[in-house]
């Protein structure tokens, strides 16, 4: 929670100061930037422009190498990888209590709650039971078919990326997205 604090107040530190375009914030080469997504120079994305942008960038590469659907089973398990920094197979307070939960969920998980024996970590095996009884894929499988394709994805990345809903994705909702996706 004070991590996410700090980053909003470092963020708008460099709006005030007027360095903070992402033009000229530099960032690893590997990210996506607003400007190429943004289709209409409107400095926001809508639906359209994110789904675009985020299968044109090929992120969805991210969670199948090959780029072809992936089933709910594959689904969790890369997803219980990409919360795990450290890659010890648990996820520990910082890592369930992390930015990149806020960003890769919709709505706000408590993933605290999914340690089903309080033991202040939550294993890959709790992990995968909890994502089976919350029905987790359900928000990236929006044909309910059991896969999730590359569209699926980015329709879902853009409901979790516009966290005040307002239909659109503005430049600070997908600043942040970009550094707690990395």
């Amino acid at each position: 929670m004070k991590l996410r604090h700090l980053i909003t107040i470092i963020l708008f530190a460099h709006l005030i100061g007027g360095c903070a375009t992402l033009k000229t914030h530099r960032v690893n080469r590997n990210w996506a930037h607003l400007e190429k997504w943004d289709l209409n120079g409107n400095e926001n994305l809508d639906k359209d422009e994110f789904m675009k942008g985020y299968r044109r960038n090929k992120f969805f590469t991210r969670w199948e190498q090959k780029s072809r659907p992936i089933n709910d089973s594959i689904f969790v398990g890369q997803l219980f990888s990409f919360l795990d920094r450290n890659d010890d197979n648990i996820l520990d307070s910082i890592e369930y209590s992390s930015g990149r939960v806020l960003w890769t969920f919709h709505g706000n998980k408590d993933l605290d709650e999914w340690d089903m024996n309080d033991d202040e970590i939550v294993a890959r095996h709790e992990f995968r039971q909890m994502a089976s009884d919350e029905r987790l894929s359900d928000n990236y499988d929006l044909t309910s078919n059991g896969w999730i394709t590359g569209p699926e994805m980015a329709e879902s990345m853009f409901e979790v990326c516009d966290k005040n809903n307002d239909g659109k994705v503005g430049a600070i909702e997908f600043y942040l997205w970009e550094v707690y996706r990395q």
